[in-house]
């Protein structure tokens, strides 16, 4: 029974019938925590509620949702570093949707050490933590921090999709302004044209 409500949510919330998917989600949760043993389909249901709340504003909601998803991962016999890692990194988004740089930064930190112990298949998740830790820092002037960041996050997307990925332009470009912050601007040149390089090359 679970499972089909968890499927019917899940389809409301992608066609943004919030309101719909709410009290399904809410009744999935219900009846997984009602069994003997938390288990992973816990944690997607607690997950995908989560995301609704954030879809919906309901921030406080959200967090808590993720704060208890990862309690409930961490407990699981077959925990895994990438579901770990990974609702560390929802939180830090969370919270930097909401400018709270010291939980975000704390997030995102936790989110990058639990990737690394994660097997191949994490990579774009590491690249992304990386990416908006060295953002936070960059904004904090912290750049002798943030910048082997811009330097990880650009070297996993390459690993992860390809030295001419879209993901790689990204944080290229956020180099390339963290290096003309630290008058370094032929870095900061070559940077710009190699990410303007790879836009134009996939047409975008």
């Amino acid at each position: 029974m679970s499972a089909t409500l968890f499927g019917l949510g899940i389809d409301y919330y992608v066609e943004r019938r919030y309101e719909e998917a709410e009290p399904l989600l809410l009744r999935v949760v219900e009846l997984r925590e009602a069994r003997p043993t938390p288990d992973s389909d816990l944690v997607k249901a607690l997950l995908q509620l989560a995301e609704l709340y954030r879809a919906t504003r309901h921030l406080t909601k959200a967090e808590s949702l993720y704060r208890k998803a990862l309690t409930v991962s961490k407990d699981l016999p077959s925990a895994d570093s990438v579901t770990t890692a990974t609702i560390y990194l929802d939180l830090g988004l969370l919270y930097t949707e909401q400018d709270l740089v010291q939980d975000a930064e704390t997030a995102y930190v936790q989110a990058i050490s639990n990737f690394k112990n994660a097997e191949g298949t994490a990579r774009t998740g590491l690249g992304f933590s990386n990416l908006n830790l060295a953002q936070i820092y960059e904004a904090q002037n912290k750049f002798s921090e943030a910048e082997p960041l811009y330097q990880q996050a650009i070297a996993t997307f390459e690993q992860a999709s390809g030295a001419n990925s879209l993901n790689v332009a990204t944080p290229l470009d956020n180099y390339a302004r963290l290096l003309k912050k630290m008058d370094r601007k032929p870095e900061a040149l070559k940077a710009k044209k190699r990410a303007d390089e790879i836009r134009r090359k996939s047409g975008s």
